[in-house]
């Protein structure tokens, strides 16, 4: 959370970027769902974490890479076509 109000010029910027960090992550989003839902309440904790912790380190990768990427900072060294796509 920034200490400082944005200026309203930047409002723009972040719902442009808040649009592309929601479609980049939207089949993890799905995955996250479906894992959750079709696991049942005894099995939700245990190997099941490490498998949303997985989920949630993808999703955590795309919004800093590619919002990085989407402002116009790019990773050095970096070649990836995609953006939105750190892997």
């Amino acid at each position: 959370m920034p200490s400082a109000p944005l200026p309203p010029e930047k409002d723009a910027e972040i719902r442009d970027l808040a649009q592309a960090i929601r479609a980049a992550i939207d089949a993890e989003v799905n995955e996250l769902a479906t894992n959750l839902v079709s696991t049942d309440d005894a099995h939700l904790f245990g190997e099941n974490e490490f498998t949303i912790r997985a989920i949630a380190h993808k999703i955590a990768a795309k919004t800093v890479l590619g919002s990085g990427l989407v402002l116009g900072i790019s990773r050095p060294g970096s070649t990836k076509p995609d953006p939105l796509d750190p892997y």
